[in-house]
């Protein structure tokens, strides 16, 4: 514990962000309802794009120019950046986070299991942020803000992170981490959850490299519990650690553990509202009380919701060789290898292969760098994935920033043209003159999903590639958690700049 006192006394004044944060949420309404009266095509090009321009110019010249802010400044103009970004987004943030997350909220509110009383495929996650998300219903703003509160503020602490994971140069990075386009897309206009668990996982990275194994582990457990993809962390964390790693493996397991077995008398204690209360309440979000009447719905069975989380299944056929596939109207080469192994309940084909391949990587690159461990089993994971979300794309982001490899800047300008665009197309919800349709919108994604994929394998890390594919032209030693080279575009301009 040591260690995590020493952090809150050396910057606890960061902590005053926090209710900072709820106070700007709260306070503003009235200038987010003034920017909602504008047309989205109003907000998008003249407000959104040359905000993000802005951020990514700025980044970039904070790493040529060497600018290395205070930490306090830092987090104030990631604040400020991202608050921005929220207010002027509104009405055009994803279907996903402003009505299924909103559906997710009144459903725990009213005692019911979101795992079973939505479609399949909708809310598959562990309940830690279904709880987080029936809290910021409470607060007294639109759905598309208040939905945003608990993102900007995990992405503000990762901005911290960045600057003690950082190498050298940690001011610098943490202000271009600050401004980077891609997290000001992902956290601000889709207000996904991905900073929630990057926080929780990037500081478990952080205390395995203090030696503190159950405080990491306990972090990559929470970071779980937000959504299943930072146990890719957790060989990073161990590789850190000389000793204790089996008490860290335990700790992983708590948190996810205790929010399944406590979620039935949590929503029992959540249910006591009357009858019409929360019938209003689910029609105001769209959902049909009558249809949410079975009693599975208001007493949780832990056998059936592990299933369900286990389950998912994220959306293919739009990203790397199976968006390619797609483009080529090679569906059933694709729908072969996302058919179950053996059994309807058992992993795919892609799924098994992906699985080997992160697991071959692991054993090759073991003696890595823990940071480029970890980024490196993400750009693993990323390129060969047959299903994808667009939020993805910021897994490696923090540890990018605060280690950036030769061609970080590139995969960081890619990463923000393919988000720019698929957020363009959904928030244009298909209706703007630049769209023509559905499937040439589809295409597009589909193709520009190849060179982000390519520049993946590019922009890993030199020494774990090297160890990954040991018969590749040999280059010069990199010491670990060093720039092979000096890396001024860490963070890229924003499409458009």
């Amino acid at each position: 514990m040591s260690a995590v006192r020493a952090l809150i006394q050396r910057y606890g004044f960061a902590l005053l962000l926090a209710p900072a944060l709820v106070v700007v949420f709260v306070a503003l309404p009235s200038f987010s309802d003034y920017v909602a009266h504008f047309s989205s095509e109003t907000r998008w090009y003249a407000m959104l794009t040359p905000l993000l321009v802005a951020a990514g110019a700025l980044a970039v010249l904070a790493g040529r120019r060497g600018w290395a802010p205070s930490l306090l400044e830092a987090l104030v103009i990631a604040l400020v950046v991202r608050v921005a970004v929220v207010l002027v987004s509104r009405g055009l943030t994803p279907a996903d986070t402003s009505v299924q997350m909103h559906q997710v909220a009144v459903l725990v509110r009213t005692g019911r299991d979101p795992l079973v009383a939505l479609p399949v495929g909708v809310w598959n996650f562990i309940p830690l942020m279904a709880y987080v998300y029936a809290a910021s219903s409470l607060v007294p703003i639109h759905w598309d803000v208040a939905s945003k509160i608990a993102p900007v503020g995990a992405d503000i602490f990762l901005v911290v992170m960045v600057g003690l994971l950082a190498d050298r140069n940690g001011p610098t990075r943490r202000l271009q981490y600050a401004l980077n386009p891609v997290t000001l897309l992902i956290t601000g206009v889709h207000g996904q959850i991905e900073p929630v668990a990057l926080a929780f996982a990037c500081g478990g990275l952080y205390l395995a490299s203090r030696a503190r194994a159950p405080e990491a582990g306990g972090l990559i457990g929470l970071g779980i519990a937000t959504k299943s993809w930072p146990v890719l962390f957790l060989p990073g964390v161990l590789r850190s650690l000389r000793r204790d790693r089996l008490a860290a493996i335990g700790f992983v397991a708590l948190a996810p553990l205790f929010l399944l077995v406590t979620m039935p008398s949590v929503l029992n204690s959540l249910s006591h509202k009357s009858p019409a209360t929360q019938d209003r309440m689910i029609r105001e979000v769209a959902l049909d009380p009558t249809k949410l009447q079975d009693p599975a719905i208001r007493h949780p069975d832990l056998q059936r919701d592990i299933h369900q989380i286990i389950s998912y299944r994220s959306l293919t056929g739009w990203w790397g060789w199976s968006g390619a596939l797609k483009a080529l109207h090679k569906d059933n080469l694709i729908n072969n290898m996302n058919r179950p192994f053996s059994s309807p309940s058992s992993l795919s084909r892609s799924t098994l292969l992906l699985l080997a391949a992160v697991g071959a990587a692991l054993i090759l690159c073991w003696e890595c760098d823990p940071v480029d461990l970890t980024i490196g089993l993400m750009f693993v994971f990323l390129i060969l994935t047959s299903g994808f979300s667009v939020q993805w794309l910021m897994w490696p982001l923090p540890l990018l920033a605060a280690r950036p490899s030769r061609r970080a800047g590139v995969y960081m300008a890619a990463a923000a043209l393919f988000c720019y665009v698929s957020y363009y197309i959904d928030s244009a919800h298909l209706h703007w003159p630049i769209i023509s349709g559905l499937p040439a919108a589809q295409t597009t994604i589909d193709i520009l999903s190849i060179p982000v994929v390519v520049v993946l394998f590019f922009a890993m890390p030199e020494d774990f590639r090297r160890r990954l594919f040991p018969f590749s032209r040999r280059s010069a030693p990199v010491v670990a958690g060093a720039d092979p080279e000096p890396s001024d575009t860490a963070t890229a301009s924003p499409p458009g700049h």
